[in-house]
């Protein structure tokens, strides 16, 4: 099952924690976490990382302390890729974390999802106050 919290612009955080929670509500769920596929981007080809990049930011944000590094890792890449959206941002993050999430183990669906819910929460203020944010 595939599916999708993120959309551009500001409302997106609301619509996607509806979504997150409400698909792990879902009865048949357990057992099928999965992380998200990124939506469509207004400009999609404006971040564009590699697979050994991501690899690597996946276990920079598995140490514990994500949310500590997120400022620093957004500020590096509006700085490598000038006019990125926050959306962007969210969606490469997010789908940069949860693989982390996923693997650990010892977890319901339920406290995984909790975990990406929580880290949503708390790099949304930390990306939307940055210099340069835009939409």
């Amino acid at each position: 099952m595939s599916w999708r919290c993120f959309a551009h612009g500001r409302s997106w955080f609301l619509g996607g924690v509806i979504l997150l929670t409400g698909w792990a509500a879902m009865p048949g769920a357990a057992g099928a976490f999965e992380c998200p596929a990124p939506a469509a981007m207004t400009r999609p080809d404006v971040l564009r990382e590699s697979a050994a990049q991501i690899a690597t930011l996946t276990g920079v944000l598995s140490d514990g302390d994500a949310a500590n590094h997120v400022p620093a890792i957004v500020a590096d890449l509006r700085r490598r890729y000038p006019g990125v959206e926050n959306a962007e941002l969210m969606n490469y993050l997010v789908g940069a974390y949860c693989p982390a999430v996923r693997r650990l183990s010892g977890l319901s669906d339920a406290e995984r999802q909790i975990r990406v819910d929580r880290f949503m929460r708390d790099i949304t203020p930390l990306i939307y106050a940055q210099p340069g944010s835009a939409g």
